[in-house]
């Protein structure tokens, strides 16, 4: 994986390889890389407005189709990825200026690599890694101010490659003191705030992942209000049900959009017209890469098996399905996937070409499930 000081000739390398297959202040230099004292939260200059989200807050490149012909019953598919708030995993980007400097060059790598492909990528980001930004992003830009257009990097990726930013947060929940709160007492909104007061962005209303262990869907329908901010987030979208306890163990693997009528094993699948969140079924997202942590079936396969249903009528037409694949970021740069997801890519754009595979970010499946679809529930098991 190269460092952010060689960002730029890799990527002009990267650039003329593809093309063979188919500000003036001093740069500070990367010896002040330090494992310094954590930084302390950010202060408020004043409350952010609580967050409602709506269709524009989600940016992308270009607006999703919806199939490229009537006949052919798509299958829209978010790739996606997150970061944690486990000091021992991404401690170390917020507390060091050469491995911020890694963890930037890739997120740079991938999300130019997804742009490329189409792909609407979405970003799920807890704390610690957008602290790291607020930390080491001027100097790292003053670095290589080229490789983002002069721009900060999260500003970039919005809206130069139309990266959706989405929280993602094993929450902390107090009181009761459930979840992980690592080094802060961060809720979901919390995580919403600080992605706006120091990344600069919107957040999307897509919450990355929760569990019958931390939340309620009533919780999130009255908005959560911030343990440690005074500042409301109202979410709309759904992905990542884990269960009774969290974790992947309990993943739900079904595809479709539908409104959750609880979060417990039974009245998850059962569709609420009125409930307050969309829910975008995953499907198998991980295990597409080799090394990774998590089992189950491959993502590809998944995808290709669905498209192959579709095909033959086995499951049934003019219906919303949903297919996601998804990565952890540390992972990602110690395993050095970016090839391996260029060939996942190429492996799907056969049936992207088809028009079977739409990329879509989940904001966007969520639009296309009411524009399209007229909000009809599809809960598939496969």
């Amino acid at each position: 994986m190269r460092t952010g000081m060689s960002l730029l000739g890799g990527a002009i390398g990267l650039m003329l390889l593809l093309a063979a297959c188919s500000s003036g202040d001093t740069a500070p230099s990367t010896s002040q890389s330090t494992t310094s004292a954590v930084n302390s939260p950010p202060t408020s200059r004043e409350p952010r407005k609580p967050f409602r989200p709506s269709s524009t807050s989600s940016p992308s490149s270009s607006s999703p189709s919806t199939s490229s012909s009537s006949a052919v019953t798509p299958i829209y598919l978010t790739i996606f990825s997150h970061n944690e708030r486990t000091i021992a995993r991404y401690g170390k980007f917020r507390d060091n200026l050469d491995d911020y400097l890694t963890y930037r060059a890739n997120l740079i790598d991938v999300a130019e690599l997804l742009h490329r492909y189409g792909v609407h990528y979405g970003w799920q980001t807890d704390y610690l890694v957008i602290e790291a930004m607020d930390k080491f992003e001027e100097q790292a830009l003053a670095m290589d101010p080229e490789a983002t257009s002069g721009k900060p990097v999260l500003q970039y990726l919005v809206e130069d490659l139309g990266v959706s930013v989405d929280p993602h947060a094993h929450e902390c929940i107090t009181p009761p003191n459930r979840g992980d709160c690592g080094d802060r007492d961060y809720n979901y909104a919390d995580v919403a705030y600080v992605i706006g007061e120091l990344g600069g962005v919107e957040p999307t209303g897509v919450i990355g992942g929760t569990s019958e262990a931390e939340r309620t869907v009533g919780d999130f329908g009255s908005c959560i209000q911030g343990n440690v901010y005074d500042y409301a987030w109202c979410p709309d979208v759904l992905t990542g049900y884990a269960g009774v306890s969290g974790g992947h163990a309990n993943d739900d693997h079904h595809s479709g959009v539908w409104r959750p009528t609880e979060f417990n094993d039974t009245d998850f699948l059962i569709n609420d017209p009125a409930g307050p969140l969309a829910n975008v079924g995953r499907g198998y997202s991980l295990g597409a890469f080799s090394g990774s942590t998590f089992g189950g079936p491959n993502p590809l396969d998944y995808i290709e098996g669905l498209a192959e249903r579709l095909r033959t009528g086995e499951a049934e037409p003019g219906r919303m399905y949903t297919a996601t694949l998804n990565f952890n970021e540390d992972q990602f740069i110690e395993n050095d996937w970016l090839d391996t997801l260029e060939g996942i890519l190429v492996r799907l754009q056969p049936l992207v070409d088809e028009g079977r595979v739409i990329y879509t970010n989940f904001v966007e499946t969520v639009d296309v499930w009411k524009s399209v679809y007229d909000s009809q529930p599809n809960i598939y098991a496969y």
